[in-house]
């Protein structure tokens, strides 16, 4: 007795057809950017009358395009600056999750945000964007924080939201 091979079933042209649409609409990203918190340091403190604090940590955090193409970073202008960050996320130690600071707990949609936040920056591959915040050792120590931006490929019309690594305050040596 000869046993057959099962048909294999061909697919659909509907199911190319999804298949298609979700990778043309979705932007490759074969490697994502780098980003991190490239300093922490001390510096002098400075009182922030309305938060009751005194910031006097300085973290630097860097975008470093690690891709084989040219990235659109989003972000403002300020001072002449460009400044990329958005939201600095907290970890949450009892739902166990990262928490950005707004009661929805969730970035605002791009299409509701203003276009002061949606100046472009482009950063060819290779090179890097720098930008600061400042943090107090004594509020925000032991806190763990990501830093978010949104970037997207220059050949795609969808911009996603990236993480920084996550870092930590530590009290400053007086």
């Amino acid at each position: 007795m000869t046993q057959q091979k099962p048909k294999s079933k061909p697919i659909s042209n509907v199911a190319l057809a999804i298949a298609f649409f979700v990778f043309a609409i979705s932007p490759v990203w074969p490697q994502q950017p780098d980003f991190r918190a490239t300093m922490i340091r001390c510096k002098t403190p400075r009182l922030v009358p309305d938060m009751g604090v005194r910031q006097d940590r300085e973290v630097t955090l860097t975008i470093k395009n690690s891709t084989p193409f040219v990235i659109i970073v989003f972000g403002s202008r300020v001072s002449g600056n460009f400044d990329p960050g958005r939201y600095l996320l907290i970890f949450s130690n009892k739902r166990e999750t990262w928490e950005y600071p707004n009661p929805d707990n969730a970035p605002t949609p791009w299409n509701s945000l203003s276009q002061i936040y949606k100046r472009e920056h482009k950063l060819r591959p290779g090179k890097s964007l720098s930008f600061t915040r400042t943090f107090s050792s004594d509020a925000d120590k032991a806190e763990r924080f990501k830093a978010t931006a949104y970037i997207r490929s220059q050949k795609s019309r969808k911009s996603v939201e990236i993480r920084s690594d996550e870092f930590t305050i530590d009290k400053c040596s007086e």
